[in-house]
Order: C-alpha cells, then sequence, then structure tokens
C-alpha cells in the first residue's frame, strides 16, 4: 500500500529531524563540524564524496529514463515535475534566507584539509540544504511508489546519508540539513495528497474501474 510506505519512510525521516533539532538546541552551530574534523579518513571522504552525489539532479534523470525505458510516462512526469519543485522551493528558500556557507561562515573552515574532487563555495546560499530536500523528495518517492516498508525504510537511510554527507564535506551546517529534510518531506506529502485528491479512480462507484468502457 502506497500510504503504508510513505508513512515509514516518513516517520524515519522525521525522527532524524527531531535528532537534528535536539542536536542544534544543544550545541552552537559550527560545533558540528569541528567533532566531524575529528573522524574524517580518506575511506569516509571517498564515500561520502560519492553518497552526496543522490542528492542531485542526475538521479532524477536516470529514475526518469527507467520508467521512460518502460513506457510508463506518467512516472516520468510525475518526476520531472518533483525535480521541478525542489529547484524552485530550494532556490526560493535560498535567496531568501541568504545564509552563508561554512566556507565563509565557519572559523574551522582554514584548518580544513582539502577533499580530492570537492571544491568548497563561499557563498550566501547555505540554507537550507538542496541536496538534502532533493534526495528526501526522490527517494520518499520511490518509496511510495515501491509499496514496500524495508524499501522504504532504506530510501529514508539513504536520504539521512546524503544529508550527513552535506555535513561532512562541510557543505552545509546542520541546521541547513535540518531545514532540508522537513521542506523536503513537507514537499512530498503535498505532493501526495495533491495526487490522491485528483486521482480518476477515487471517485469511481464500487465495481466500476476509471476507465470502464459501456460497450462489450
Amino acid at each position: 500500500m502506497e500510504l503504508r510506505s510513505l508513512v515509514i519512510f516518513s516517520l524515519l525521516i522525521l525522527s532524524l529531524w527531531l535528532a537534528s533539532l535536539a542536536a542544534l538546541n544543544h550545541y552552537p552551530v559550527g560545533t558540528e563540524l569541528d567533532h566531524i574534523q575529528l573522524i574524517r579518513t580518506p575511506a569516509a571522504d571517498f564515500t561520502f564524496k560519492w553518497i552526496t552525489r543522490l542528492g542531485e539532479v542526475w538521479i532524477y534523470f536516470i529514475v526518469a529514463i527507467y520508467f521512460g525505458l518502460h513506457r510508463r510516462f506518467g512516472k516520468v512526469g510525475q518526476v520531472a515535475l518533483l525535480g521541478s519543485l525542489v529547484m524552485v522551493l530550494s532556490m526560493a528558500l535560498k535567496l531568501y534566507f541568504a545564509h552563508p556557507r561554512p566556507a565563509l561562515a565557519w572559523a574551522g573552515f582554514g584548518q580544513m584539509a582539502s577533499i580530492p574532487g570537492v571544491t568548497w563555495r563561499a557563498t550566501l546560499d547555505s540554507f537550507p540544504s538542496g541536496h538534502t530536500m532533493s534526495a528526501v523528495v526522490i527517494f520518499g518517492w520511490l518509496a511510495l511508489r515501491s509499496r514496500n516498508g524495508f524499501f522504504a525504510a532504506l530510501s529514508a537511510l539513504t536520504a539521512g546519508l546524503v544529508g550527513f554527507s552535506r555535513i561532512y564535506l562541510a557543505e552545509h551546517f546542520l541546521k541547513d540539513v535540518s531545514m532540508g529534510l522537513i521542506t523536503g518531506l513537507a514537499l512530498l506529502w503535498i505532493y501526495w495528497r495533491v495526487q490522491w485528491a485528483l486521482d480518476p479512480g477515487r471517485h469511481a462507484k464500487p465495481g466500476i474501474s476509471s476507465d470502464h468502457s459501456s460497450s462489450k
């Protein structure tokens, strides 16, 4: 059942969000980056450098191509719509809040060792994390379509790891990732609710399908 998968995914994302709020309530912004520098390893650098890419636009193209090859063009349209909504909402919020990225606002940035293949941006577009929002939406949508509780849990874990990767790579603060989690989840639920309301099948009379034909 779609709703069951969505609920499982959402409860796990909400748990991560609440944990992030608890951490933000106890630790000053930036201390999370200080702590992560103590546990960094070359293997983790390499791993999270690739995990973070699961929140980029190419994942939407891969999913869309998959459904396109299976001639499920309605799903292709849904993926395109969700990707566009994420892009617009993320950019709008970043422009509105204009929070500095760690490269500008974190005192420990100057002492951070470089990560091969990672270029830091000293810009005012840190809040919220677009990668995190994007990962929550696309993996939440996949969980919704899977109708599988285990896959939903795995999808939530993947989205959470994308969020953590943004902090590990010093691209974002925890507050940015926290906002990305909840805005992505809110967008996913709004999408599901609108789609449910517009579904012609739910308006059909019992025993009559939405594509019922009177001819025999």
